[in-house]
């Protein structure tokens, strides 16, 4: 069909007829899950019963401040995904990427 090699992007709507998140849903799910765990944390609860997307980063040595930095953060942004957060918080790169991932894998099916 192409001459050329040729890549296309398609952005998070895309994938929202197979179950997936908009940006905008994403942005306020990781910054929901990461609140929540951090209450969870600081209420005494085990790290098991915290969500899957503060477990994941929590996996990868970031403290509970720095999740909470993000979180907060994230939540407050302006920015209206967590994509475009990214590109002008890049102090949270690597715990966004972790995040994203997190909260995309529940969604993938071999269904779709």
């Amino acid at each position: 069909m192409f001459e050329v090699e040729t890549v296309i992007i398609l952005g998070p709507g895309a994938s929202m007829p197979y179950d997936f998140p908009s940006g905008k849903d994403l942005k306020f799910a990781i910054s929901d899950a990461l609140n929540r765990g951090v209450d969870m944390i600081r209420n005494g609860n085990d790290l098991l019963k915290t969500p899957l997307i503060y477990r994941a980063i929590r996996e990868y040595k970031f403290s509970e401040q720095a999740i909470a930095f993000f979180a907060n953060d994230l939540q407050t942004a302006l920015q209206p995904s967590i994509d475009s957060f990214l590109e002008i918080y890049t102090d949270y790169i690597e715990m966004g990427k972790i995040a994203i991932a997190a909260s995309l894998i529940p969604h993938e099916s071999l269904d779709h």
